[in-house]
């Protein structure tokens, strides 16, 4: 199970999740995720499956490392995220599993300023896709 953050959970509603389950009360924004390493970002929307409490959490993967890339497993119609969901103690059961339902925010790494240590993201839409429990991706908005 993932730390619960009394402290900061007393302070409201999290607009999203890093990664670790840490909650977050600013914008999302790709540089903002806890992998420092991250060449791909994805903030996926997602549901507890036994009380459906909706959680904004982020994705990442790293290159060069064994990662499989966020873009090809979206595109092959799997979820990006594997894992459990942060923990906002929404219900009594532990070890939740989430129901994934659509990528909101994906992006790639342009490119990294060594010198001014500056990442930068280019947002990539193809891959904010709605996707479904059979493994179908359906373009949002379609």
């Amino acid at each position: 199970m993932k730390q619960y953050f009394e402290d900061l959970l007393e302070l409201g509603k999290p607009i999203w999740f890093d990664e670790t389950g840490h909650p977050r009360f600013c914008k999302f924004k790709p540089k903002r995720v806890h992998n420092t390493d991250a060449c791909e970002v994805a903030l996926v929307k997602m549901y507890c499956e036994c009380c459906l409490a909706e959680f904004k959490v982020a994705v990442t993967c790293d290159v060069p490392s064994n990662d499989v890339l966020l873009s090809d497993i979206i595109k092959s119609g799997k979820s990006p995220f594997s894992g459990e969901l942060p923990n906002i103690r929404c219900c009594k059961w532990d070890g939740k599993s989430p129901i994934q339902v659509k990528v909101i925010r994906f992006y790639k790494l342009k490119k990294y300023h060594i010198i001014r240590s500056k990442l930068v993201f280019k947002r990539k839409r193809k891959y904010e896709v709605i996707l479904t429990p059979d493994g179908e991706v359906i373009k949002d908005g379609v």
